[in-house]
């Protein structure tokens, strides 16, 4: 288990498990939010989860907590370290 460390820039994170939370202004009234995450086993890889409800293809459900954040379903990454697991309450469980 590792703890998610919640932050305001991963662009100069290398922590396992970092999460950002990103919203990006699409237009004046529309914006798209998603969680980007440097993955949990330590390979360095940055993932991410787009959430928002208008975003087509993959998307997951995010419990809006921004200290403690839980996504569904899994998260997996294809190719590389093919990490597979749950950000549940701030903290990611492998499967």
């Amino acid at each position: 288990m590792t703890r998610a460390l919640i932050v305001d820039d991963l662009d100069h994170v290398l922590e396992p498990g970092a999460v950002e939370i990103r919203e990006v202004l699409i237009s004046d009234s529309e914006k798209s939010v998603g969680l980007a995450f440097i993955c949990p086993c330590g390979c360095g890889r940055e993932g991410y989860l787009p959430t928002d409800v208008t975003t087509q293809g993959p998307r997951w459900d995010w419990n809006g907590d921004r200290e403690r954040p839980t996504v569904r379903p899994s998260v997996q990454f294809v190719g590389g370290c093919k990490w597979h697991g749950f950000l549940t309450n701030g903290e990611w469980r492998a499967c």
